[in-house]
């Protein structure tokens, strides 16, 4: 099994796994895959067969920007909770 950069034991990802992680469908990871070059791309470990590194998920969580209290205020005034 790969081994992060702090010499830890990485975890791999599948496509649902990632969109589980992140609460987004895995339509939206292969979109994110093609659109944003922020989104961390997959390994090929053979044939059609890719994972993401947990880490790079993470990481790429960390870089979002962070909610405001508007957001909240604008899903509820639209029926979201």
């Amino acid at each position: 099994m790969p081994h992060s950069e702090n010499g830890k034991e990485e975890r791999l990802l599948t496509r649902k796994q990632v969109s589980e992680v992140l609460g987004v469908s895995e339509s939206s990871i292969e979109r994110w895959c093609r659109e944003r070059e922020d989104f961390p791309l997959p390994r090929h470990l053979a044939g059609r067969s890719v994972r993401w590194l947990l880490s790079e998920v993470h990481q790429f969580l960390a870089t979002l920007p962070v909610a405001s209290a508007y957001d909240f205020d604008s899903d509820r005034r639209n029926g979201r909770r």
